[in-house]
């Protein structure tokens, strides 16, 4: 059963998202086999995965609950607005615990499917009428594999630790193929959900270990600074040892899911290549990227430059955006500012932001410190911070941000198996959030100067500091696509945009000559409107003939990500979302209790109302009157609520401390 058609054009059609219910869970065998009984061809079953929390508590930055707040209402804010765009109408909670669900008393009891392990689906999901003829029995470690043999011939799914081997080849021919680094998790589900979604061939590979990523990523540096072969053959020996076997050349597609294999530079590409972030919000991320690809979009867009490079494509940027009916944001030379960047890329309303400036890894400091947590015990952290600063224009004092990537704990490595093997209470890692978010230095540390590039300490040059991609909003609660022409653009800083909410991302591997930057950006741009992303993006690619250079760009995205172009210019939509927005920041403030984070929204509310007072003119006002009679009801939901120190800190190991001033001088 082949659920895509032959021709081009449905190839690159996204699938449907099925209404009927969502899913909100972490345990992988029940969220297969629910999974199982939603196998409509062509649709998408939506599952959310949710963090281990603790109950909700006042979110209050010096509350133990702190960071599993900010988790936990992320979270559900992200589930809330998804199901308001999807208008769905049941979700189930599959094995989530109490904790869990004090984060989501906002959704209807009325909607409610509570499921556990060994419940009785057939009757649980009643309301699906399914009768299943067949059924399809796999190993837990095989539940990717039997829920997509099991969809595809509209069997039940069974776990059984006793069943037969599956065979990963399903028999048919496929136009696209998806290849999932298999952690034998829920995002391996989720990925195999999305494969089934669009018909694509499925296959199933070990897992790049994530502690490892740093090590490409220098192997990927150097390879672009001296073309060294030892360091490209670490690469090569990483990705073929999970698919030589596979003859790419058969499909006209194909998407990874990593988590942090630069597949397409190893196979050059062969084919249109996208890859998926895996456990970076790939939920969200294939969700927002299905949904929307059925907007019409803002016909927005930004252009960000300090216009420091000698050869750069801003202007040509700018003119092929307008000439295809595009209201472009144009922030150059002194407006490409850091505060102007945090402002526009998170608040203003676009489909697409280009980036052109320097990039890639920076310097900064090594840092070694002790803390005492809660039961007097002493522990020694060490990490890398890279300090930046944001003055605004009139303001004595400079905004100054600190980003902290941690290295290690008590002697063993950030992330790594033995750090986990020590068992080292969760109070801890709190305990030394708290410390850094309330400035508590020892008198005894020790911060030594680096003065070469730090792994994973990604940031944009803008006109008077760098930006280091901490990112909390994206495009005024959109899903804009990015195309960040800065060098060593493609994981750390990628996954900062991917997490706020961008469908598409396009990054470089390693730092790039400013020619074929330059050269590259217009060969997509001219070619964007034509397709889709991944067709412009393999335009681009082929079109570089250099050797060092040829496969430089990575696409994070799926392969049916498109741009539309706007039927006609203006920015009517622009402003209508900038009003929506302002409504909501102010419905926020008066409905939070919290002073800081009153105090950002307060921000964000006099950003969004500037832009109203001074980029519109009166008839745009009469303008946008006349198109509101009678709209459609807006679908991109309610913004994310402020205050993320912390979150991110035993996920991806990196801690944003903004808010520390020093005077200008």
């Amino acid at each position: 059963m082949n659920l895509i058609d032959n021709g081009m054009d449905n190839l690159y059609q996204p699938p449907q998202l099925d209404n009927r219910a969502i899913c909100i869970t972490n345990n992988t065998l029940l969220g297969a086999l629910i999974s199982s009984y939603f196998n409509k061809s062509n649709t998408y079953f939506v599952i959310f995965k949710f963090p281990n929390v603790q109950k909700k508590g006042s979110g209050i930055s010096t509350e133990d609950s702190y960071m599993s707040d900010v988790m936990g209402t992320d979270i559900s804010t992200l589930i809330t607005n998804s199901m308001y765009r999807l208008k769905v109408s049941r979700v189930i909670f599959a094995d989530l615990n109490d904790n869990q669900k004090s984060f989501l008393t906002n959704i209807p009891r009325r909607m409610v499917i509570d499921i556990s392990p060994g419940d009785n689906l057939d009757e649980k999901l009643a309301f699906l009428n399914h009768r299943f003829s067949k059924e399809v029995r796999c190993i837990p470690r095989q539940a990717g594999e039997g829920l997509i043999l099991a969809k595809r011939t509209q069997a039940k799914l069974i776990i059984d630790d006793r069943a037969e081997i599956l065979q990963t080849e399903f028999g048919d021919p496929r136009e696209g193929i998806v290849v999932i680094e298999d952690d034998h998790d829920i995002s391996t589900i989720i990925a195999a959900n999305y494969a089934c979604s669009i018909g694509a061939q499925a296959v199933f590979v070990e897992p790049f270990a994530r502690e490892n990523r740093d090590e490409i990523e220098r192997n990927l540096f150097s390879w672009g600074k001296s073309s060294s072969k030892i360091d490209l053959d670490k690469i090569e020996k990483e990705v073929n040892t999970r698919i030589s076997n596979i003859q790419f050349n058969k499909f006209k597609y194909a998407t990874f899911f990593t988590y942090g294999l630069p597949y397409g530079f190893i196979l050059k590409n062969c084919i249109p290549i996208s890859h998926v972030f895996r456990s970076i919000f790939e939920d969200a991320f294939i969700f927002n990227s299905i949904s929307f690809e059925t907007d019409e979009g803002l016909g927005s867009a930004i252009v960000f430059s300090p216009e420091s490079l000698a050869d750069e494509e801003t202007q040509d940027v700018i003119k092929i955006l307008e000439n295809n009916n595009f209201h472009v944001k144009a922030l150059l030379g002194k407006s490409a500012t850091v505060a102007n960047f945090d402002h526009y890329a998170g608040h203003y309303p676009y489909d697409l932001m280009h980036i052109c400036s320097h990039g890639g890894e920076t310097d900064g400091y090594y840092v070694i410190e002790k803390f005492l947590d809660r039961e007097n015990k002493a522990h020694t952290v060490e990490y890398h911070e890279i300090v930046g600063f944001a003055p605004i224009p009139g303001e004595e004092m400079v905004p100054v941000h600190r980003k902290m990537i941690f290295r290690k704990l008590d002697g063993f490595k950030w992330r790594s198996p033995e750090l986990e093997q020590q068992k080292i209470p969760s109070f801890v890692f709190t305990d030394l959030t708290k410390i850094l978010l309330e400035k508590g230095i020892n008198a005894g540390i020790k911060r030594m100067r680096i003065k070469e590039p730090i792994p994973n300490s990604c940031c944009i040059k803008c006109y008077d500091s760098i930006h280091q991609g901490l990112i909390r909003h994206l495009a005024s609660n959109g899903s804009p696509l990015i195309f960040n022409n800065t060098c060593a653009s493609w994981s750390e800083i990628a996954g900062g945009f991917i997490a706020a909410g961008c469908r598409g991302y396009i990054g470089t591997l390693w730092n790039i000559d400013n020619t074929i930057a330059a050269v590259s950006a217009r060969v997509f741009y001219q070619t964007l409107f034509e397709g889709n992303v991944i067709a412009a993006f393999y335009k681009m690619i082929k079109s570089t003939n250099s050797p060092v250079d040829k496969d430089i760009y990575i696409f994070w995205g799926l392969h049916f990500c498109s741009i539309k172009k706007p039927k006609v210019a203006g920015s009517l939509k622009v402003l209508q979302e900038l009003i929506r927005s302002a409504y909501l920041w102010m419905d926020f403030i008066h409905r939070v209790e919290i002073p800081e984070l009153q105090r950002n929204a307060r921000e964000i509310l006099r950003f969004v109302l500037n832009e109203i007072a001074n980029s519109f003119e009166k008839e745009d006002f009469r303008n946008l009157a006349q198109l509101l009679t009678g709209a459609e009801e807006d679908t991109r939901g309610v913004p994310l609520p402020m205050g993320q120190e912390g979150a991110d800190l035993q996920r991806r190991g990196v801690l944003d401390l903004p808010g520390d001033e020093e005077k200008s001088g």
